[in-house]
């Protein structure tokens, strides 16, 4: 058989406690020297950069990356219900990132790629959960409900319990029965 293959980069919550890929240490230097060249980049939202050369254009594209997750995670924690809350904002955040450790939510804007990735994926599977209830006019007390029968093995208390405890496809099995219920409220 000819040809190479590349291994997969695993994002750092799968990857053993101290342990970083070259790929990932590459980065994570790139980044360092990006925020040290830039002082300014110190707040929660970030610009743009817009360049020449290929260094200039890769780090454009790098930007446009984490311009793209802050938009969906300033989102998602307005349909969560996460910005009046920011000791759960700094909560989720610091679970999902144990490489990177922040006080208070501002301290997000110094997260790299992957760091708002892992952020990003810890809201993900909640937001799609609770958008899909508020279009089918589905009461939270019944989300909950169908979350903890597909999730029996965790007590669910609130929304925030199902943060790490819900993935994609425990999402997907509540927005079907999320949907399930909308139909048969329709039919009745």
């Amino acid at each position: 058989m000819k040809g190479y293959w590349t291994p997969p980069t695993l994002p750092s919550w799968a990857l053993p406690e101290g342990y970083k890929s070259s790929t990932q240490q590459q980065q994570s230097q790139q980044d360092n020297q990006r925020r040290q060249n830039n002082p300014s980049n110190q707040g929660r939202t970030q610009q743009g950069n817009q360049g020449g050369n290929n260094q200039n254009q890769q780090q454009g594209n790098s930007e446009n990356e984490r311009n793209k997750l802050f938009a969906y995670i300033e989102k998602f924690e307005n349909q969560i219900g996460l910005k009046n809350q920011p000791n759960i904002i700094v909560r989720i955040f610091n679970k999902a990132n144990s490489d990177f450790q922040i006080k208070n939510p501002n301290e997000i804007g110094r997260a790299n790629v992957s760091q708002l990735s892992n952020y990003y994926l810890a809201l993900r599977p909640i937001n799609d959960i609770l958008v899909v209830a508020q279009k089918q006019g589905v009461p939270l007390e019944q989300v909950l409900t169908f979350a903890q029968i597909v999730k029996p093995q965790i007590k669910v208390e609130s929304i925030f319990s199902l943060f790490f405890n819900v993935f994609k496809e425990d999402a997907t099995k509540i927005i079907q029965m999320i949907n399930a219920e909308a139909q048969q409220q329709r039919t009745a």
